[in-house]
């Protein structure tokens, strides 16, 4: 079980090693298709976003209004996906891919309830991806005896 530390610390650029462990993923996937140039273009359009959106996450999190019971770090990243994944999507990647491949998505409410479902699955994956490179971050910098300079 991850647990979350005592105070959750965002390390932005490893929020940006999360995000891209699914992307290396879709670029393996689509470099072995029969249209590899065109798989590579499709998916650093649909990844760049979500790259910009792990990047600035803590951001979000303030942003975002939520309930001050809410103490667990994972609803918040979780609620965060819910809502920043329809908007990388739907907002910025489809837009981009529509002036260049074609529209790949008929934007209704089906698709933005498909949208919110697959937010929160990258919600999940994405937070435990998250804790378990800090984890591994941190132990590496108390292995070397200093505490990394987030947890000041």
């Amino acid at each position: 079980m991850l647990r979350p530390p005592p105070k959750f610390v965002y390390v932005r650029w490893i929020g940006l090693l999360a995000t891209l462990i699914p992307m290396s993923a879709l670029l393996i996937l689509y470099l072995f298709s029969p249209a590899p140039l065109e798989g590579l273009m499709y998916s650093i359009v649909v990844i760049a976003p979500l790259l910009l959106f792990s990047y600035y996450l803590d951001l979000l999190i303030r942003l975002i209004p939520m309930p001050e019971r809410i103490r667990h770090p994972f609803p918040k990243v979780w609620i965060s996906w819910i809502i920043a994944f329809p908007i990388a999507r739907l907002g910025i990647s489809e837009p981009i891919l529509a002036r260049l491949i074609g529209s790949t998505i008929n934007i209704d409410g089906r698709a933005l309830l498909a949208m919110l479902f697959l937010g929160a699955v990258y919600g999940v994956f994405f937070y435990t991806a998250y804790m378990v490179l800090l984890r591994i971050y941190v132990r590496r910098k108390l292995s070397k005896g200093a505490l990394p300079e987030e947890f000041y």
